[in-house]
């Protein structure tokens, strides 16, 4: 092998190396951007794990409110003289609050 040959050689060798240490280079930009990308995503799901929290205690909160709520009227149905028509009216409500209290049920099941 004479040295011009040889000197062709180093060159499309050194021409490959650059290449290579290029697509090194990219590659390692490329996974930077998304390692940040990811941090990125990480926070967000942390924001809305923190909102379904957030969301869930209110609705327990909710729940425990309208629990309370169902004792008040069945206490004062039961301790007050209570016409049939006024009995009526404290048995729909009852059974709306107990409604929302499902609802209320529900929608923490579908948080959780």
């Amino acid at each position: 092998m004479d040295i011009g040959e040889r000197d062709r050689i180093i060159m499309k060798l050194n021409e490959q190396l650059n290449v290579l240490s290029n697509y090194k280079m990219e590659r390692t930009r490329e996974l930077k951007e998304k390692v940040d990308d990811n941090k990125l995503l990480a926070r967000v799901v942390d924001d809305y794990k923190a909102y379904d929290n957030k969301i869930a205690d209110m609705k327990r909160q909710q729940s425990e409110q309208l629990e309370y709520l169902l004792l008040y009227l069945e206490k004062s149905m039961a301790e007050a003289g209570l016409t049939d028509t006024m009995l009526q009216k404290a048995q729909q409500e009852k059974k709306s609050l107990v409604n929302k209290l499902d609802n209320i049920t529900k929608d923490l099941d579908s948080l959780l």
